[in-house]
């Protein structure tokens, strides 16, 4: 679930007052300005009270082939290619074409599940590109944010970054697209990283305050957001985690509980959540707590969840969920978070864009009996599955015995909907297996 925000900026100026605004992505990290040059991502000018058109950010990292006019300094992306976190690719460089082309190989899974690489193998130096794609076509438009200049050969380079948004007002000279070459020697007017905000729909107002030229945007939460510089600190670009959702794991041993958690929470990265593996010496339940971007339900967690143990080998044994709950956050003051629990059965849990009030939204208003029935454990055949999964196919137990492979029968939609395993603890039902 890629994170977006969209940028609007307003301006707040009496009469004909105006100014022009630099948009800079300048990431944390010690090759800023050495090996790694931010590009003039937008110019903007805002007069009077008008907005200006607003600009789309996301974390659908791509990395490309840079070409910069020596006169102007002007970056333009010729080939590029979507990479995503834990994945790499090669530039190459075909010298069979006339004349020589440069090309991407096509993305696989790399050994760092925190950075998206891409390597020159064009066999001399070249200016790469990191940036990001917009459009549900990636091919829709790329948008380049930083470039590496004079990659050598057989060397990598960590597309993902921070993006910390850095705006000046009134550089002289500077254009769209441009390499700043060095720091503005002026202090910026706002300064933080997106992924900190809450919210998908950022304002920002241009004005004057005693005749000081200011820009007000958003508030930003720096010990909450997991932040990161490509090639200094590692990091999982995700949403604000304003909710959270938490599911019980059961494995057949306390060694399976630990691998077998840890090869869950490897996939849901490649998801984007924040996400804590917690699991107890010598006990065969393990706990996954993954941070919920914005606009990702708890049933959608929960799903990537069970397709995450489906994926599984077989190695692992059989997998259970005996329980799950999540939590939203309401607000945070002096440092202290405040969140309130989210009622399975309630609308909220299916749908991230609904408020619980008073726990009165029950799904579908509580009229539809019949799927809340289907959904009792009671009633679940055992041996067949719940929501699709398997057993896994002959697994060792650790008696000299196997396990053989019982295929599972996938319940309708509409039951699956409501098959939501039960909390762990207050049920006098035994919690079900996915996959017994």
């Amino acid at each position: 679930m890629a994170t977006s925000r969209i940028l609007t900026f307003k301006g707040a100026f009496e009469g004909s007052d105006s100014a022009t605004l630099t948009l800079a992505f300048v990431p944390p990290g010690v090759d800023i300005f050495n090996k790694v040059f931010p590009i003039a991502w937008k110019v903007l000018t805002i007069s009077g009270t008008k907005s200006s058109t607003p600009l789309v950010w996301n974390d659908v990292f791509g990395g490309s082939r840079v070409d910069v006019n020596p006169n102007t300094e002007t970056a333009i992306s010729d080939e590029y290619e979507p990479v995503t976190l834990h994945q790499t690719t090669n530039l190459l460089l075909d010298n069979t074409r006339r004349p020589p082309a440069y090309h991407f190989s096509e993305p696989v899974t790399s050994q760092d599940p925190t950075t998206a690489e891409v390597v020159n193998r064009a066999g001399k130096y070249v200016d790469i590109g990191s940036g990001y794609i917009t459009g549900s076509d990636p091919n829709t438009e790329f948008n380049t944010v930083l470039v590496w200049r004079s990659v050598p050969d057989s060397s990598t380079v960590d597309i993902s970054y921070t993006p910390v948004l850095t705006i000046w007002a009134n550089l002289p000279g500077v254009t769209e697209s441009q390499v700043l070459l060095q720091a503005p020697n002026v202090t910026p007017l706002w300064q933080g990283d997106l992924t900190k905000t809450l919210g998908s729909n950022l304002t920002f107002t241009v004005s004057r305050k005693g005749g000081r030229l200011v820009v007000d945007g958003p508030k930003i939460f720096p010990g909450l957001a997991t932040a990161s510089a490509q090639g200094v600190e590692k990091k999982i670009v995700t949403e604000h985690p304003a909710a959270n959702y938490t599911a019980e794991l059961a494995f057949a041993s306390p060694l399976l509980a630990f691998e077998g958690a840890a090869a869950i929470a490897k996939q849901l990265v490649q998801h984007y959540y924040p996400i804590k593996v917690i699991h107890q010496v010598c006990s065969t339940q393990a706990r996954l707590e993954l941070g919920l971007p914005l606009f990702v339900s708890c049933n959608e967690a929960e799903q990537d969840v069970l397709n995450a143990i489906k994926r599984l080998p077989n190695t692992y044994g059989k997998v259970f969920i005996s329980g799950h709950s999540a939590s939203t956050l309401l607000l945070i003051e002096d440092w202290i978070e405040k969140w309130s629990e989210i009622n399975p059965a309630s609308r909220q849990w299916f749908d991230a864009t609904a408020v619980n009030v008073a726990n009165t939204n029950a799904a579908f208003d509580g009229t539809n009996g019949d799927a809340f029935a289907k959904a009792n454990p009671d009633e679940l055949e055992i041996g067949k599955g719940v929501n699709g999964i398997a057993d896994p196919a002959t697994v060792p137990n650790g008696n000299g015995l196997v396990i053989t492979d019982v295929e599972a029968a996938a319940p309708a939609a509409q039951e699956t909907k409501f098959r939501s395993v039960r909390r762990a603890g207050g049920s006098r039902r035994p919690a079900l297996p996915f996959g017994a």
